[in-house]
C-alpha cells in the first residue's frame, strides 16, 4: 500500500492552515505506518523547510516533527543534506538572539532525538565530520549548544579521543566566559560528553585517567584566568559536580592523587573555614551570609562526590585530616543559634519541629537561617559517603569530634538535618558492629573493631537514648515516627545488650501513651519484628498490648494486603518465641488462629495471599498448642483448601511440614483418613504436579504417626500407587512411590495377586539404569514384602525368580533381600553351586550366570557366601570376555570388598592403577567396582579411604600418556563422577582447592586431556549442589580449557557451565561477561578442523562434527539470557546482551546450519523482547536486512529429505517471527526506515501463508 505524495504536497501549500496542519499530520502517520510503502518523499523536503516559517504555530510544530520520520525514508547523502540545511538555517535565523533557539534548530534537534536508529556508524561519522567543526567554530550560542547536546547523545559513540578533548575544551571555555543559561547548558553538554570517554579510550584506565586529569587542570586554569570571580566559582563547582558525579558511578580508580589534591585545595579555599564563625551575631549580614553559603553548599556537594572517587586504599588516607576538619566545621554550623536562642528561649530539652507547614519550609528556603541548615545537611551527606570506607575511616571518625557531632545532630531543630543525621547514625551503628566487611591492617593499626564498639557503647549509646526520648519520641514529632523508627530498629538489633535497663520500658510506654497501633502507623510492624526477635516475651514490657495489636491487625488484613508477607512474617516470629507463655498460647488460639483461618478460606483474597496464610497457619499449628475446637476447625479448613486448585499444592506442603514437626496434630484418625483419601484421588488424577508432593505427605504420615486406617482406604491407596508405578518414568517419583508402598505393606499383607503386581512393577524398573533407582529403596520394599505376605518365603522366592528379569542388578538385589529376610540360605548354596559348575565348564545361559554373580555379590556384602570371595569375582572379571558378565563381576567385586574393606580396597585401587599404566581395556570395570562401593555404604567409608580413591584415580589419569579419543570418554567420565562423589562425601577436605591444583599440574601443562576432562566432570558434580559456595577460580580454569581442540572436552565444559547457570547463579553472574562469554563466543562459528569430508559415490559430503558444540553453546547463551531476565533480580545477573546481539548477528545468522540459525534467532528475539532499546545497537541495519534476505532466499536441494524440508520450514518461520519482533520494536520507537519497510512488505508478499501462520 502507498500514499499519494503529490496530494499531500498540494495540501501543504494550501492557504487554509488547518489543511496544512492535517497534511503534515497525515504525512507523519504514513511515514510511521509499516504497511505503507514510502516512495518519492524527496519532493516534499522543500515544502517542509518552507513550513518551518509558517505563520501558524501549529503548522510549525508539525513541520518540526516531520523531519525525524522523513530521514528514515531517504538515503544517507540526502540525510546529510537535510541536516546541513537545517543547521545552516538555524545559524542564519535573524529573528533570534544568541540566548534563544530557532524553529530550524528545534527541527534538527527533534531529528536527532527521534531517529537515533537511523544513524549507523558510517553515516554518524559523516554527520559528525560535517557539523562538529561548524559548531565549535567561533563563539558558542545557546542554539549551537543545544544542537551539540543532541548530537552527542545520538552520534557521540563515533567520536575519537582527540575530538572529545577538543569539544571538552570548547565547552569549558564557554562555561567560564558565558553567563546564565548558555554557561549552564555548556556544563550539561560536558556531562553528555563524558558518557563517551570509556569507548573512546578503548576501556583503557590509563587513557581515561589522563583525560580526567586534563579536564580538571583545564577547568581550574580557566577558573584562575577569570580571577576566581563569584560567577567563575559557581561555574567551577557546577563542572566539578557534573564530572565527579560521573566518575563516582564508574566505581573505578580513575582519579590520580595529584588531581585529587588540586581539587581538594580549591574546595578548602572556597569554604573559607577561617572566617566561618568569626563574626559576632549582631554584626552578621544575612544576605551576605546567604550568598557565601550558596557557594559553600556547592563545595560540600562536590566534596560528597569526591569522596567515593578517592575511596581507595593509599589514596583516601592523605585527605582524611582535611575532610574531617571540614565536616567538623559544618555539621554543627549554626551562626544564628545564639540569636535564635534569645528570641525563642530555645533550650536543649525542647522538641524538634518536624512540621510540614508550607510557610516554615518557605522561610528556610528563603535563607531565614542563612542556609546554615542546608550546609549541615550537605556535610552529613558527605559524612555518609565517608562511612562507606569502614576500614579506612574508623580511626579518623572516632579520634575526632565527628561521631559526637553527628549524634547530636539527630536532635537538630531542622527536621531535614535530623533525618539526615539519623541516616548517618545508622551507618555508624553498622560500622562498629558489622564484622563481615574487610578491614585494612594499615588503617587499623591503633584500634581494632572491638575498641570502636566499646567506645561507641560507653560514650555514644547513652546520648542517643537521651536524645531519642527527650527530643524525638515526643507528641509533637510522633507523626514522623517512620524516620525515628529507622534508628530504633538497628539500635535494638545491634546494641540490645548495651542499652539502659529502662530503655524498653520507656520505648513501649511512649508508644502506648501516644495510642500508636499498626492501623495508625503501619511502619510499627518493623519495630514489632525486631522486638520479638531480640527479646523474650517476658522481657518486653506490656508485651500483651503489642501482640494483641498485631493480632487485631490481621482482622483488617484487606487493608494491609500489600504488606501481608511482612505481617505474617512477624506473626511467625511470635509463634516461635520460646519458652511459651500462657498469654502467648491464649492470644494465638483466641485471636491469631480465627483471623488466619477466616482469611485462608475466603475467596476475596488472591491465591498468593491465601497460600501465604496457609503457610502461616501451619507454623502456628506446629509451634503453639491449640485447643480441641481449633484443631477441628483446622481439619475442616484443610479439607476445604485441598479442594481448591489454587491452594491444594500449598496445603499438601503445609500438612507435610506439620506432620514432620508436630505429628500430634495427626493423632486424629479423621484427619489422616481424610488426607489419605484425598491424596489417593490426586494420584489417580491427570495432574502430575501433585504426584510428588502427595507421595511425600503419604510417606511422612506413615513415618510420623501410628496410622492404622481402614482396609478399604489402604487398598485404594495401594492400587493407585501401583497404577502410578506402572506408568511413570520419573526416577524421583518412582522412589517416593516405592517408599509409600513399603509403608502400605505394613497395613496390608500381600496376597498372590498383590505380590505379582509389585514384582511386575519392579520388573519394569529393571529396564532402567540401576543408577536411576535408589537400591536401598528396592531393598526396603523387598524386606517389607518378605515380612508381610500370605505366600511364605519359599513361594515368594519362586515368584520373584520367575517374574523378575534375572539379568538386571535390581532383580538380584530384590531377590537377595528376600533370601536374607526369609532365611532361605539353602537357595544361596544352590546358586553358588550353579555358578561353580558354570566356571568348571557346565553350560549355563549368560542371563543365569549374570544373575548368579550379581546375587552372590549382594550376599557377600552380608558375609552370607561361602564359596565365592573377592578373588573369585576378580578372576571372573579377568578371564571372561563377555562384556555383560564382566560388568556383573565388577559390581560383585565392589560388593565383596566390605568383608575385609581396609585390605581389599587398596588392592583394588592398585590393580586399577596398573591397568591404567598398560592401558588395559578392563580398567573402567574396576571403576564400576569403586562406584558400587560408594553406592552400597558410603556412610561407613572413612575419609582416609575416600582420599585414597581420589589420589589413586587422579594419579592414574595424570600418568596417561596416550592421546584421548572418543572411546575413552565413557571411562574418564565415570572416573570424574566417582571423584565428584568422593568430593561430596569427604566434607572435611577442600576439594575445590584440589581441583585447582589438578588444573595447574604438570600433566595438564604437558597436554594431558584425561585429567582435564575428569576435573571438568568433578566440577559439574560439585556445581549440582546449589547449597555450597563455589570458587569462581575453578570456573575460570574450566573455561581456559575450552580452546583445546577436543570436541568431547568442549561438550563437557559447556554442559558444566549449563549446570552452573542454574545451580550457582550468583557465582556465574559475577564472571559471565569476563570469563564465560568470550570463550563461548569463539565456539559459535564452524571450525575447519572439525569438518570431515565423506565421499559418497561421485559426491563428497562435508560433515561438521563440531555442530553439537555450537548448538550447545547457543543454548547456553539462551539460558543465561533467560536467567538474567527472570524474576530473580537479587542475583545481579547482568549479561552483556549488546555483545550477545552482535555475536548472533555476525555469526548466528551467517551460519550454514539451519539449527544454528534457529537458535540464534531465538536468542535475538528474547533479547529484543526483553528491551527494544537493544535494537538500536544494530549498527548497520542494511547488513542485518541482507542477512535475513540471504536466509529467506535459500532453496532446498532437489532431492531434499523430509528432515531437511522440515528444518528449512522451521528456519523460514523463525526469520519471519524475528522480523515481526523487530518491526514491532521499530514501530514503537518510531524508527522505521524505507529499507526496512520495503523488506518487511516484500516478506509479507513472498511468504504470505507462512507470514500469517507465524505468531
Amino acid at each position: 500500500m502507498t500514499f499519494n505524495i503529490e496530494t499531500l504536497e498540494d495540501n501543504c501549500r494550501d492557504v487554509d492552515p488547518d489543511l496544512r496542519y492535517m497534511a503534515l499530520q497525515d504525512f507523519q502517520k504514513n511515514l510511521n505506518n509499516p504497511k505503507i510503502q514510502v516512495k518519492g518523499v524527496l519532493s516534499i523536503i522543500p515544502v517542509l523547510f518552507k513550513l518551518l516559517y509558517d505563520p501558524a504555530a501549529e503548522v510549525q510544530n508539525q513541520a518540526i516533527k516531520a523531519f525525524a520520520p522523513l530521514v528514515r525514508h531517504i538515503d544517507d547523502s540526502q540525510t546529510v543534506k537535510v541536516i546541513q540545511q537545517l543547521y545552516t538555517e538555524s545559524e542564519s535565523s535573524k529573528d533570534i538572539s544568541r540566548f534563544a533557539t530557532s524553529v530550524p534548530n528545534l527541527a534538527l534537534r527533534s531529528l536527532f532525538q527521534n531517529s537515533h536508529a537511523r544513524f549507523g556508524k558510517q553515516l554518524s561519522r559523516v554527520i559528525m565530520d560535517n557539523l562538529l567543526p561548524q559548531i565549535l567554530q567561533g563563539n558558542m550560542t545557546l542554539s549551537r549548544i543545544e544542537i551539540l547536546i543532541d548530537l552527542l547523545q545520538s552520534l557521540g559513540g563515533v567520536l575519537v579521543l582527540e575530538e572529545i578533548c577538543a569539544v571538552r575544551n570548547a565547552l569549558l571555555v564557554c562555561a567560564f566566559t558565558e553567563t546564565g543559561i548558555v554557561s549552564k547548558r555548556s556544563i550539561v553538554a560536558i556531562g553528555v560528553l563524558l558518557g563517551h570517554i570509556k569507548s573512546a579510550c578503548s576501556d583503557q584506565t590509563r587513557l581515561q585517567r589522563q583525560f580526567y586529569d586534563g579536564l580538571f587542570s583545564e577547568t581550574i586554569a580557566l577558573y584562575e584566568n577569570e580571577n576566581c570571580s563569584r560567577v567563575a566559582k559557581r561555574a567551577l563547582f557546577s563542572i566539578f559536580l557534573t564530572v565527579l558525579n560521573h566518575i563516582s558511578k564508574l566505581k573505578m580508580q580513575i582519579m590520580s592523587i595529584a588531581t585529587a589534591e588540586m581539587i581538594a585545595s580549591v574546595m578548602i579555599e572556597n569554604l573559607c573555614l577561617s572566617t566561618l564563625n568569626k563574626e559576632q551575631v549582631e554584626d552578621l549580614d544575612l544576605d551576605q551570609m546567604v550568598s557565601e553559603n550558596v557557594l559553600r553548599s556547592d563545595v560540600l556537594d562536590s566534596l560528597a562526590l569526591l569522596i567515593p572517587c578517592i575511596s581507595y586504599e593509599g589514596i583516601l588516607e592523605p585527605f582524611l585530616p582535611d575532610i574531617v576538619r571540614i565536616l567538623e566545621a559544618f555539621i554543627s554550623y549554626d551562626p544564628l543559634a545564639v540569636q535564635n536562642q534569645d528570641d525563642s528561649d530555645y533550650d536543649d530539652d525542647s522538641e524538634i519541629d518536624f512540621s510540614d507547614d508550607d510557610e516554615v519550609e518557605q522561610d528556610e528556603s528563603d535563607g531565614a537561617d542563612g542556609l546554615a541548615s542546608k550546609l549541615r545537611i550537605r556535610s552529613l551527606v558527605a559524612f555518609g559517603q565517608l562511612c562507606y570506607n569502614k576500614s579506612l575511616v574508623l580511626s579518623s571518625i572516632f579520634e575526632s569530634n565527628l561521631a559526637s557531632q553527628v549524634i547530636e545532630a539527630i536532635g537538630d531543630k531542622s527536621s531535614d538535618v535530623s533525618i539526615e543525621a539519623l541516616n548517618c547514625v545508622i551507618l555508624l551503628l553498622h560500622l562498629v558492629t558489622d564484622t563481615n566487611s574487610p578491614a585494612s591492617d594499615d588503617s587499623m593499626q591503633q584500634f581494632d573493631l572491638t575498641t570502636f564498639h566499646d567506645l561507641f557503647v560507653t560514650k555514644f549509646v547513652p546520648r542517643i537514648e537521651a536524645i531519642l526520648f527527650d527530643k524525638l519520641l515526643v507528641p509533637e514529632n510522633i507523626s514522623n515516627f517512620s524516620h525515628i523508627e529507622a534508628l530504633v530498629e538497628p539500635l535494638i538489633q545491634k546494641m540490645s545488650r548495651n542499652l539502659s535497663n529502662n530503655f524498653l520500658t520507656l520505648l513501649v510506654d511512649r508508644l502506648v501513651a501516644q495510642g500508636m497501633s499498626l492501623k495508625s502507623h503501619p511502619e510499627l510492624i518493623g519495630l514489632y519484628e525486631v522486638l520479638l526477635e531480640t527479646y523474650l516475651l517476658e522481657q518486653i514490657p506490656q508485651a500483651q498490648i503489642l501482640v494483641k495489636d498485631l493480632a487485631e491487625s490481621l482482622e483488617g488484613l484487606r487493608a494491609y494486603s500489600s504488606s501481608i508477607s511482612k505481617y505474617l512474617q512477624v506473626c511467625k516470629v511470635f509463634y516461635h518465641r520460646k519458652p511459651l507463655l500462657d498469654f502467648q498460647c491464649q492470644l494465638a488460639n483466641d485471636l491469631f488462629f480465627p483471623a488466619i483461618i477466616k482469611s485462608a478460606i475466603s475467596r476475596q483474597f488472591s491465591s498468593d495471599v491465601r497460600q501465604q496464610l496457609l503457610v502461616n497457619l501451619s507454623d502456628l499449628l506446629i509451634e503453639i498448642p491449640i485447643s480441641s475446637d481449633n484443631r477441628a476447625l483446622a481439619v475442616q479448613t484443610f479439607s476445604e483448601t485441598l479442594n481448591y486448585e489454587v491452594t491444594v499444592g500449598y496445603t499438601i506442603d503445609c500438612l507435610n511440614d506439620i506432620c514432620e514437626r508436630n505429628p500430634e496434630v495427626f493423632d486424629s484418625l479423621q484427619l489422616s483418613n481424610l488426607i489419605i483419601e484425598k491424596l489417593s484421588t490426586y494420584l489417580g488424577s491427570g495432574d502430575s504436579s501433585l504426584y510428588s508432593s502427595s507421595l511425600t505427605l503419604i510417606q511422612t504420615i506413615f513415618q510420623q504417626t501410628k496410622y492404622n486406617g481402614s482396609v478399604e482406604v489402604v487398598q485404594v491407596l495401594s492400587q493407585k500407587i501401583l497404577e502410578l508405578l506402572k506408568n511413570s518414568a520419573d526416577s524421583l517419583l518412582i522412589d517416593k512411590a516405592l517408599c509409600a508402598l513399603t509403608y502400605v505393606l505394613e497395613l496390608q499383607n500381600a496376597d498372590q495377586l498383590y505380590t505379582e503386581g509389585i514384582l511386575k512393577v519392579v520388573t519394569r524398573f529393571t529396564s532402567l539404569e540401576a543408577e536411576d533407582i535408589k537400591l536401598n529403596t528396592i531393598e526396603k520394599l523387598a524386606a517389607k514384602l518378605s515380612q508381610h505376605n500370605t505366600l511364605g518365603g519359599a513361594r515368594l522366592f519362586q515368584m520373584a525368580m520367575s517374574i523378575l528379569d534375572l539379568s538386571k542388578f535390581i532383580s538380584a538385589t530384590f531377590i537377595s533381600t528376600i533370601v536374607l529376610e526369609c532365611n532361605l540360605f539353602a537357595e544361596t548354596e544352590l546358586i553358588e553351586a550353579k555358578l561353580s559348575a558354570s566356571l568348571d565348564g557346565s553350560t549355563i545361559l549368560t542371563e543365569d550366570m549374570i544373575f548368579c554373580i550379581h546375587f552372590l555379590g549382594c550376599m557377600s556384602s552380608h558375609n552370607k557366601v561361602t564359596r565365592f570371595s573377592y578373588e573369585d569375582f576378580f578372576s571372573i572379571l579377568e578371564n571372561n570376555a563377555t562384556e555383560s558378565i564382566c560388568m556383573a563381576s565388577a559390581r560383585a567385586l565392589g560388593l565383596s570388598i566390605f568383608s575385609e574393606f581396609n585390605i581389599r580396597l587398596p588392592l583394588l585401587l592398585q590393580k586399577y592403577e596398573y591397568l591404567c599404566s598398560i592401558n588395559d581395556s578392563k580398567k573402567s570395570l574396576l571403576l564400576i567396582s569403586v562406584k558400587q562401593i560408594l553406592k552400597q555404604d558410603s556412610v561407613a567409608i572413612e575419609d582416609s579411604s575416600l582420599r585414597l580413591i581420589w589420589d589413586t584415580i587422579v594419579k592414574a589419569l595424570s600418568n596417561s600418556n596416550c592421546e584421548m579419543n572418543h572411546n575413552d570418554v565413557a571411562g574418564i567420565k565415570l572416573a570424574g563422577e566417582i571423584l565428584g562423589v568422593v568430593a561430596e562425601l569427604d566434607i572435611q577436605e577442600d576439594y575445590q582447592k584440589k581441583l585447582l591444583q589438578c588444573f595447574d599440574s604438570e600433566a595438564v601443562k604437558s597436554g594431558n586431556i584425561f585429567i582435564v576432562y575428569a576435573m571438568v566432570v568433578v566440577t559439574k558434580v560439585l556445581l549440582s549442589d546449589s547449597k555450597t559456595t563455589f570458587d569462581e577460580k575453578v570456573i575460570e580454569q574450566v573455561m581456559s580449557n575450552l580452546s583445546k581442540p577436543n570436541l568431547d572436552l568442549k561438550l563437557a565444559i559447556v554442559s558444566t557451565i549449563f549446570t552452573g547457570v542454574y545451580n550457582k547463579s550468583k557465582t556465574i553472574a559475577g564472571i559471565a561477561n569476563e570469563m564465560i562469554l568470550p570463550p563461548i563466543f569463539d565456539e559459535l562459528s564452524a571450525k575447519e578442523e572439525f569438518k570431515k569430508v565423506i565421499p559418497m559415490g561421485p559426491y563428497k559430503y562435508v560433515v561438521d562434527e563440531g555442530l553439537e558444540v555450537r548448538k550447545l553453546s547457543y543454548e547456553l547463551i539462551n539460558a543465561m539470557i533467560g536467567l538474567s531476565d527472570s524474576s530473580t533480580k537479587d542475583l545481579l545477573f547482568e549479561i552483556d546482551k549488546v555483545k550477545i546481539l552482535e555475536m548472533m548477528l555476525a555469526k548466528g545468522l551467517n551460519d550454514s546450519e539451519n539449527d544454528i540459525i534457529n537458535l540464534a534467532v531465538g536468542n535475538l528475539i528474547e533479547i529484543i523482547q526483553s528491551n527494544p532499546v537493544y535494537l538500536t545497537q544494530i549498527s548497520n541495519l542494511h547488513d542485518f536486512i541482507q542477512s535475513l534476505m540471504k536466509i529467506l532466499s535459500r532453496n532446498l536441494r532437489a532431492k531434499a529429505t523430509t528432515q531437511e524440508a522440515e528444518s528449512h520450514g522451521d528456519t523460514l518461520r523463525a526469520i519471519i517471527k524475528l522480523s515481526k519482533v523487530v518491526n514491532k520494536a521499530l514501530v514503537s520507537d518510531s524508527a522505521l526506515t524505507s529499507e526496512w519497510t520495503n523488506y518487511y512488505n516484500d516478506l509479507k508478499t513472498r511468504h504470505q501463508l507462512l507470514f500469517h501462520a507465524t505468531t
